[in-house]
């Protein structure tokens, strides 16, 4: 196994420290299970009702040539030249809304890749689903600038491999990658670190998923 991927029983072995950190500080995550064709049953993690806090801005150009507006207004102005070549003014409306969206995520094991895979869903209040664009707005700004070439690869939509509906997924296929920089080279994997943890610290921020603290200690014990 490469040094950036993980075993299924690591991975089994992983949830198992996870949730029971979880249950003990009560943090919200689930166990669910997938039942197979040939009955074999497969863990996932689920953290259901996660609110977070979006403050979208929309900007609004209207040419004004009648009005003059004062420096205090809380509009943008400039001077710009119409068709005939007269200086008019020109507003810019700032807009912004505020408001929470909910959030569910899941962790599942991708045999494929060898590695966990982040899934989740968001709504608005109003439970109308957000689109791939607006989940980008909600973004931090920080990562928004450094995952600019990797928009539409980074986070896709994809059906669920268990529940069959259309979520959006951190896609796995540079996880590997990332874990092999952080990982400690030649490590057995029953002994390193909990991977879970680590790589979950590494993408949910991206996505408003940050870990207390307190998972941290699942990194410096032996399982």
């Amino acid at each position: 196994m490469a040094t950036g991927c993980a075993s299924f029983d690591e991975f089994c072995r992983n949830v198992d420290a996870f949730l029971k950190l979880s249950d003990q500080s009560k943090d919200g995550w689930q166990r669910s299970t997938f039942e197979d064709s040939s009955h074999q049953l497969t863990p996932y993690m689920v953290k259901k009702n996660v609110l977070r806090h979006s403050v979208t801005s929309q900007r609004e150009v209207i040419p004004d040539t009648n009005t003059v507006l004062s420096t205090e207004d809380s509009t943008e102005d400039q001077l710009v030249e119409d068709d005939t070549g007269t200086a008019a003014a020109e507003k810019t409306l700032t807009e912004s809304s505020s408001e929470f969206h909910q959030y569910e995520y899941h962790i599942v094991y991708s045999s494929s890749y060898s590695v966990p895979v982040l899934y989740f869903t968001a709504c608005k209040s109003d439970g109308k689903l957000l689109s791939l664009d607006e989940v980008w707005q909600a973004i931090p700004e920080y990562y928004q600038t450094r995952l600019q070439h990797q928009r539409w690869t980074f986070i896709t939509q994809q059906e669920h491999p268990y529940l069959g509906r259309p979520f959006f997924q951190l896609h796995p296929c540079h996880t590997a990658d990332l874990m092999h920089a952080v990982l400690p080279q030649g490590t057995d994997s029953t002994k390193r670190s909990n991977y879970l943890v680590t790589w979950l610290s590494s993408v949910g921020p991206v996505v408003g998923l940050s870990l207390p603290l307190f998972y941290s200690q699942l990194c410096n014990r032996d399982r």
